[in-house]
């Protein structure tokens, strides 16, 4: 008898252990999202960039097309304009052959060269600005101007302040 009682014993114990150690269990999740800034250009000048201007075109205030600025940020950026060439349209078969220096004005700012950091680059108080002309300032080409293709490339670069 003493054997079944500590048996009955026994099995009492463990059932009222098993209810005892009942569990809970807790689990936080933190979700970060992370949005970069950007600055892009908008305009007809960002998507064609390749230009063929008609000779009789080159003078004062030759619009070769439009620029802008888009942005998911507050705060003010810089704009920066050089040349390959020193703001000159060189002959690319006769190097010696140009026809002038010219300026590029848009975002408020005339750029020219010779290529300078200080002359090429202006603050703009904002990073957000609509479309506006980018003008080409020129000299006339004279009439007995070495036949040709003449050209120069242009960067363009804004960054956020």
């Amino acid at each position: 008898m003493k054997f079944s009682q500590k048996l009955i014993a026994s099995a009492v114990l463990l059932a009222t252990a098993s209810f005892a150690t009942a569990a809970d269990d807790t689990a936080t999740v933190v979700i970060n999202v992370t949005k970069d800034a950007y600055v892009n250009f908008t305009g007809n000048l960002q998507s064609s960039p390749t230009l063929s201007v008609p000779v009789a075109s080159i003078g004062p205030g030759y619009v070769l097309g439009t620029l802008g600025l888009d942005t998911n940020v507050s705060g003010g950026c810089d704009i920066a304009v050089s040349s390959t060439k020193g703001f000159k349209l060189v002959n690319t078969a006769d190097a010696s052959e140009d026809l002038g220096a010219y300026t590029i004005t848009t975002f408020g700012h005339t750029f020219t060269g010779p290529n300078t950091v200080i002359q090429n680059t202006k603050a703009l108080a904002t990073c957000d600005v609509a479309d506006q002309n980018v003008v080409m300032d020129g000299t006339v080409v004279p009439a007995d101007q070495a036949a040709g293709t003449y050209n120069d490339t242009l960067t363009m670069t804004v960054t956020m302040q």
